[in-house]
């Protein structure tokens, strides 16, 4: 049994999109870790869900939230509908759940849409960090060259023409992550593999200022891969430079999970705690370096007030002598 709050908000009078709302403390929290996942992904999927929540309660709330896209049933949505209803959910937490900071968690696909939402949502002021977790393989691999990306493209678009928006299984044999053609012929980057692996790989920058580039507030990228692959330490390297050079933040850390996947970029149940420790460190060392960072602006403020106390008291010296050599 998981305690939380479960309710939902409207898209529109046919479609309600739930919300899971766990933590938080006795004490209401007003920060929130809002977990946005792929489209194969629904509540408490990630068996460490339930022990963040827990470790989390007390300063932070956890909240699911299901995507229109993942349901069967109420229309083809691509991912820039989908932020357009996160960003709506934003609005709902800070108004009805007095949250005044959200934290963006994306998972697989769910990376998609938080891209989007922080480049064109109304309500991004209340975001402050954002966590990105993905699966990658080797850009080598026949789905991510070039060839592979047109190919696929090529036969979204002939799926999306004969009305089969919503037909995951038709990408079975073209794409290694469930997902329906209307969220790849939406455009973006579907998941960590094309927003950072492979252009990282490839140097290709100007995808990286594309899609790390526009996230603004400090970020976490959470990085695994299969048994099967095994990045070297130089290609390792690069990516951690590459991220940190084109992020469009000035924090950003990066953290590997070795052999916590599959062939197909599933996660398994594996190292559940150290994904669990990777989040904490992250969002505590951020609240650290708030916290420091508040504290310089606070000495710089009274060494400014000293310095303007002190260039008054001068002023006023200087004219009461000339007062005096003129009496």
């Amino acid at each position: 049994m998981f305690e939380g709050s479960l309710f939902t908000f409207y898209k529109d009078p046919y479609c309600k999109i739930p919300v899971f709302l766990m933590g938080g403390g006795s004490l209401r929290a007003q920060r929130c870790v809002l977990w946005i996942g792929g489209q194969s992904e629904s509540f408490l999927c990630f068996n460490y869900f339930p022990r963040l929540a827990e470790m989390l309660s007390g300063d932070w709330a956890f909240a699911q939230v299901e995507l229109p896209s993942s349901r069967v049933g109420f229309g083809a949505q691509d991912h820039v509908h989908d932020a357009e209803d996160v960003d709506e959910l934003l609005s709902i937490l800070v108004k009805d759940y007095d949250m005044r900071e959200i934290t963006l968690f994306a998972t697989s696909t769910g990376v998609q849409v938080v891209f989007e939402l922080l480049a064109n949502g109304r309500h991004t002021a209340f975001v402050t960090r954002a966590i990105l977790h993905g699966v990658v393989c080797d850009p080598a691999s026949p789905l991510f060259t070039p060839e592979g990306v047109a190919a696929r493209a090529e036969f979204v678009a002939e799926l999306v023409a004969a009305g089969r928006q919503e037909d995951s299984r038709a990408l079975v044999d073209h794409y290694d992550i469930p997902v329906t053609p209307a969220r790849l012929a939406g455009g973006g980057f579907p998941t960590l593999q094309e927003a950072v692996w492979s252009p990282c790989m490839r140097g290709e920058v100007d995808t990286l200022q594309q899609s790390i580039g526009r996230v603004r507030v400090p970020m976490l990228i959470m990085l695994a891969h299969h048994a099967q692959y095994k990045p070297t330490p130089e290609e390792v390297d690069k990516v951690v430079r590459l991220v940190r050079e084109y992020a469009g933040c000035t924090h950003v850390t990066v953290s590997y999970f070795k052999d916590t996947c599959d062939e197909r970029r599933r996660v398994l149940k594996a190292a559940e705690q150290e994904h669990v420790d990777a989040i904490l460190h992250f969002l505590a060392e951020e609240d650290d370096r708030r916290a420091k960072q508040e504290k310089e602006e606070q000495w710089r403020a009274v060494e400014e007030e000293k310095k303007r106390k002190s260039i008054l008291q001068a002023n006023a010296f200087a004219k009461n002598l000339a007062r005096n050599s003129t009496a």
